[in-house]
């Protein structure tokens, strides 16, 4: 780093073949998106089938304990919003930081923190 004056110095290498650019190309080709959505993808495959047995489990009490049947729809949509929109925050946060750990396998994100720092 020059900070006054002049420097000369001599390019050995540009674009991908620096460092950074390296660091760049395993960023890109990390496909995290893809590993992202396919977790948030299964959570919500997983949830709206226990909000089918959950479904299920209602109409058939409703059905024994003598309810109409035309009450249990609204409690059914409610089921189903309430429980995914909850998971979503913790969602994302799982994904980041698998995300993050396949980032760290690959060499991109240095795990190790300086000494005395946190």
């Amino acid at each position: 780093m020059v900070k006054r004056e002049e420097a000369s110095g001599e390019i050995r290498s540009t674009g991908p073949h620096t460092y950074f650019g390296k660091t760049v190309e395993l960023v890109r080709s990390a496909e995290t998106a893809m590993h992202f959505e396919c977790t948030i993808f299964a959570i919500v495959k997983y949830l709206v089938a226990m909000d089918a047995v959950l479904v299920a489990i209602m109409i058939a009490h409703a059905a024994i304990a003598g309810m109409p049947l035309a009450e249990t729809p609204p409690f059914a949509l409610i089921l189903l919003v309430a429980s995914v929109s909850v998971v979503w925050p913790a969602t994302f946060t799982l994904a980041t930081a698998l995300g993050a750990l396949e980032l760290s396998r690959r060499g991109v994100l240095n795990s190790s923190t300086p000494e005395g720092k946190c």
